[in-house]
């Protein structure tokens, strides 16, 4: 009896593996013992061996040789030539690396099945746990707990704006300074109610990333702009996280802006020469001595802009400007070391400052107008913004002067700190800031005139040889 041409079984039941092939025109076969009596074994080796054998050489069936162990199980089959042998081999090798992982997925099988039962058995003492009075009672101290701690609605995210006021009232600079950053602060407090953010903790680098993608795309701000209302707002939250309102690291800091340097960049000397020789400026009086002022002392444009005419103090050797706050004058300063007494450089009196000075009674010396929250140097800075503009100086402002005097002594090699007492700025370190007092004016007016007199710029050398 023959089941297809792979198995034959005979009278005592026993299954035989029968291989038939053509040689010299004859059919020939070769049968081998599979030494059981069961249909399902014997299919299953009749394939085994039937796939090693085309393996080998199914045209060669005599090449392959079988080995049983005690039991009666196939120990082995086995190839003569080289090639056919390379070949079993390699079968034998991958079939061995099927069974380990299938054994794997059967193990992996058995601890997933393992781990079910575990958490089934976890959740079945959990639940009788909770069920117990116990239990009850704990779980009901975790729910007053969490409704301690639940999110307030708008409640919760209010509690920046009497935060921010606190923080703007114990800030040491001008009224204008707290109104632009209380401003920005509050902003950024409507944006997070706007987008359901009511607590500190929801104050991540995600939502300080989506608000500056806010204030470049929905408001149009210049990444110089986001630069500003993100050091405000840095300010704001490390003072938050001193008081100990949070302890969450500042999301403001380490976000990438193209910031325009131009604003910072000194004006050229072919900048001063189409400044200064521009009818329009020699025509307006007032600008053209706020713009030399600014030009020989490096001091900020409200500096100048603020000033009163007993601030200008005229003495047989030297001539001092006094620049310094004054709450009844609306005059303010940006940092402590902005205050300072320096001198008037002599190129202001060749221009005919000081009889434009003694024509002025008590009082401002420019008389300019301050809009609200604003400083007195915002309209004229506009002005003389639109004169740069028709000489096709882009991208300069008014505050171009400072930095223009700034790096003019610093090419000159002038020492750092009478480059800072001169512009008002703050020394770094500790000694620079304690220990030591600034420059008196005569000193700085002996370092820095001649050098603040832009003699390599023609229309000056021309104006002090006419004077001359």
């Amino acid at each position: 009896m023959t089941y297809g041409r792979l198995l034959e079984k005979r009278k005592n039941g026993i299954y035989y593996f029968r291989q038939v092939y053509e040689a010299n025109g004859k059919q020939v076969s070769k049968r081998f013992s599979l030494r059981t009596t069961d249909i399902k074994v014997a299919r299953f080796l009749a394939l085994q061996f039937k796939a090693r054998i085309e393996m080998i050489d199914y045209k060669n069936i005599k090449k392959f040789n079988i080995e049983y162990d005690e039991r009666g199980n196939i120990k082995s089959v086995t190839a003569n030539e080289g090639e056919d042998s390379r070949n079993l081999v390699e079968f034998m090798t991958m079939q061995e690396l099927h069974k380990a992982e299938a054994h794997k997925r059967d193990l992996e099988k058995l601890r997933m099945q393992q781990e079910l039962l575990d958490k089934d058995v976890a959740a079945r003492r959990q639940q009788e746990y909770l069920n117990s009075p116990e239990g009850q009672e704990k779980a009901a101290l975790y729910e007053r707990l969490q409704n301690k701690l639940k999110p307030k609605g708008e409640a919760q995210i209010d509690q920046l704006t009497p935060l921010k006021e606190s923080y703007i009232n114990e800030l040491t600079t001008t009224e204008n300074t707290k109104y632009k950053y209380s401003s920005f602060i509050s902003k950024f407090i409507e944006y997070c109610t706007r987008h359901a953010v009511y607590e500190l903790g929801s104050v991540d680098r995600k939502l300080i990333y989506s608000y500056l993608l806010y204030l470049r795309k929905e408001e149009g701000k210049s990444d110089n702009t986001i630069k500003n209302i993100f050091g405000t707002l840095s300010t704001f939250f490390n003072h938050l996280i001193q008081v100990g309102e949070t302890t969450a690291s500042n999301p403001f800091v380490g976000h990438k802006l193209n910031v325009e340097e131009s604003e910072r960049e000194p004006f050229t000397n072919d900048d001063l020469q189409k400044i200064f020789s521009c009818e329009e400026l020699q025509k307006n009086q007032k600008l053209l001595f706020i713009c030399l002022l600014l030009l020989t002392s490096g001091a900020r444009p409200n500096e100048i802009c603020q000033l009163w005419t007993d601030d200008i103090v005229v003495g047989e050797a030297i001539t001092t400007i006094r620049i310094t706050e004054n709450e009844g004058r609306n005059q303010s300063l940006k940092t402590k070391s902005s205050d300072r007494v320096i001198y008037l450089n002599s190129l202001l009196e060749r221009f005919g400052f000081l009889e434009y000075l003694n024509l002025r009674g008590l009082g401002m010396l420019f008389d300019l107008k301050k809009p609200a929250k604003k400083t007195y140097s915002t309209f004229i800075s506009e002005d003389f913004t639109k004169i740069l503009r028709s000489l096709r100086i882009e991208k300069k402002t008014m505050y171009c002067f400072r930095h223009t005097a700034i790096n003019r002594m610093k090419q000159h090699k002038v020492i750092q700190a009478i480059n800072e007492d001169l512009v008002g700025h703050e020394g770094k370190g500790t000694n620079a800031t304690i220990y030591s007092q600034q420059y008196a004016p005569e000193i700085l007016k002996e370092e820095t005139e001649k050098i603040l007199q832009y003699k390599d710029v023609p229309f000056f050398k021309d104006a002090d040889e006419a004077l001359d």
